[in-house]
């Protein structure tokens, strides 16, 4: 009895187990089918078609947004360039119109700036007394083309009415190599005309700035001027040849007329199809283009089609067969393989959130599908490259700033060198009015400021005659004057500079007094900017301890007594009280600095 209900029973089990199978595959299995099934037809492949279509738009967008970028980053080069040379040619030649400069000084200033600039071949000055002065390098040739422009009567009145010029570029036969002519106006503080300065320019900085674009660049940028001619290309036979490319498309019909159309088709010298950008070059009328051709262009867009309607198809009959085949398991598998991916990607997630806060050393080792750590090493290398720039960012501005400092330091010395009485003054004035900024608790990037200030206070004495700086007595009511200047001197040298619009206050205004009694401009009190009210202090002090032949020089705790009492009244309280608490660390700075 018992054996029957026992064999009786095991049939009915098997049964409603296989139904219960039956049933589970029913209501899992073949609606998760149609539900896949669906999910392809009407949405995956809809919105796999829109990512496409998305991406292919957006890398389109890329390539052409990436080649007006590498246009207008040459073209910008080139800008700032001939700006840099414009920019310091205007001071320069103003300089050497001052009228209180003799010839030797302006031989000397032309020479320096000749010097600063290899990319410079010759500079000449005509002031309104039709008188010339030029300069020039011994291995360069003084063109035909610089001749006959300083012998146009027509230019040089264009020219002093305040508009400056460019020559067509043209090619030197002697030395193979292509230079233009600047001719640019120089003009007083009030703008009414001085003269003007013609420079003879060599243009091979304009073909390494070529050169060094087309070494990064998957395609070719070339450089025309205003008539279509090459000025840069990576054939520099083609350069000399001056060959015209005025005859394709992009430089004839938008280049040249310079209308803004972004990335253009045309085809090139070899009437091959291909994908150009341009960018204007400044005032020049010049223009940069960035070509390449189509097919490699857009071939990644192509690539990417095909490989997404490849894995969109394996994707389609892996998800079939994965149904089908694991379909008892699918609840577990579908839960180890949410956390098999979505683990990895929220480290890498979190990651990157880091990457974007500034962590550039951030790796990532995760385990996963190969996509998943192909996205990881893609990770680990941008983040590589971020760091890698941003090194070398922070390495090039560290050396553009020592660079800045030392030109200014060396300046400085050489005006210091002027005066025997006043050899290392702005060192030692710059030395004490960075111990005061450091007690009165101003920032890293004020203390650079003041430093470079302090630097260069004195030099306006640039333009004070040597027999006023050297004189060994007393000076005269109208030397004092001429040397009262030194502060407005040095302002207006530095004005064109814009690096230095912080810091010429400081320059300006180190003799003004608390009460009013200082110059050039007689302001009292906190109207006085911060960085001149600290170097005045420390001008007077390393002045009352230097020794000059017609004072001797006070002791240190003399001096400090005489600008104690002279708190409120010529100088600004808060800096003398941190100038006495630091008083003991400037006795030794200053005295080091007398020593070396």
């Amino acid at each position: 009895m018992k054996h029957k209900q026992s064999t009786g029973t095991n049939p009915r089990r098997k049964t409603l187990r296989r139904q219960m199978i039956f049933w589970m595959v029913m209501v899992t299995v073949f609606p998760l089918f149609i539900l896949i099934v669906g999910m392809f037809y009407f949405s995956y492949i809809p919105q796999l078609n829109s990512f496409l279509d998305f991406n292919s738009n957006l890398l389109n967008r890329h390539i052409l947004i990436e080649q007006s970028s590498e246009a207008r980053l040459l073209a910008k080069q080139i800008g700032d360039f001939m700006d840099e040379i414009t920019t310091q040619g205007m001071v320069i030649g103003r300089t050497t119109l001052l009228p209180f400069l003799d010839a030797t000084e302006k031989n000397r200033v032309l020479s320096g700036f000749l010097h600063s600039y290899p990319d410079i071949d010759y500079i000449v000055i005509r002031d309104l007394q039709d008188r010339v002065r030029s300069t020039g390098r011994e291995e360069k040739t003084f063109s035909a083309q610089l001749q006959g422009i300083l012998s146009d009567p027509i230019l040089f009145q264009i020219t002093l009415a305040g508009e400056m010029t460019f020559s067509e570029p043209f090619v030197l036969p002697e030395l193979q190599e292509l230079a233009m002519v600047i001719t640019q106006p120089l003009l007083s503080e009030t703008g009414s005309p001085m003269g003007a300065m013609f420079m003879q320019i060599d243009l091979k900085q304009v073909q390494e700035f070529t050169d060094e674009a087309n070494r990064v660049n998957p395609g070719t940028i070339y450089v025309v001027d205003s008539e279509g001619k090459l000025v840069g290309h990576v054939d520099r036979v083609r350069v000399l040849k001056r060959e015209d490319m005025s005859d394709l498309e992009i430089v004839k019909n938008y280049l040249i007329p310079r209308i803004t159309a972004g990335s253009v088709p045309y085809k090139d010298k070899k009437g091959r199809q291909v994908q150009g950008a341009y960018s204007p070059v400044g005032d020049l009328n010049w223009g940069v283009v960035t070509e390449r051709s189509q097919s490699a262009a857009f071939s990644p867009i192509h690539e990417m089609s095909a490989q997404a309607k490849d894995t969109m198809k394996r994707m389609f009959w892996a998800t079939m067969i994965g149904v089908i085949s694991a379909a008892i398991l699918a609840i577990s598998i579908g839960t180890l393989l949410a956390v098999r991916i979505s683990s990895p990607i929220r480290t890498m997630a979190d990651g990157a959130i880091k990457i974007a806060k500034g962590d550039f050393k951030r790796r990532f080792n995760v385990q996963g599908a190969a996509e998943i750590q192909q996205l990881a090493a893609t990770l680990n290398h941008m983040s590589q490259a971020i760091e890698q720039y941003t090194n070398e960012l922070s390495r090039h501005v560290r050396n553009l700033r020592e660079l800045f400092k030392g030109s200014v330091e060396s300046l400085t010395t050489a005006i210091d060198a002027k005066d025997p009485y006043t050899q290392g003054h702005s060192r030692r004035v710059t030395a004490i009015s960075l111990l005061i900024g450091r007690k009165l608790n101003i920032s890293e990037n004020a203390l650079e400021e003041l430093e470079i200030s302090a630097m260069m206070h004195d030099i306006g004495k640039i333009g004070v005659d040597d027999a006023i700086l050297k004189k060994p007595g007393m000076v005269t009511e109208m030397e004092r004057e001429a040397l009262q200047m030194h502060p407005s001197l040095g302002a207006s040298i530095m004005k064109p500079i814009p690096l230095l619009k912080n810091m010429i206050p400081g320059m300006l205004h180190h003799h003004e007094r608390w009460d009013g009694s200082g110059y050039p401009d007689g302001l009292k009190g906190k109207d006085i900017p911060f960085y001149g009210r600290i170097i005045a202090v420390a001008d007077v002090f390393d002045a009352m301890t230097s020794d000059r032949p017609y004072q001797e020089s006070y002791t240190y705790e003399k001096a400090r007594d005489k600008i104690y009492s002279g708190k409120g009244i010529l100088y600004d309280p808060d800096v003398v009280d941190a100038f006495l608490d630091v008083f003991d660390e400037i006795c030794r700075s200053v005295v080091k600095e007398r020593k070396s």
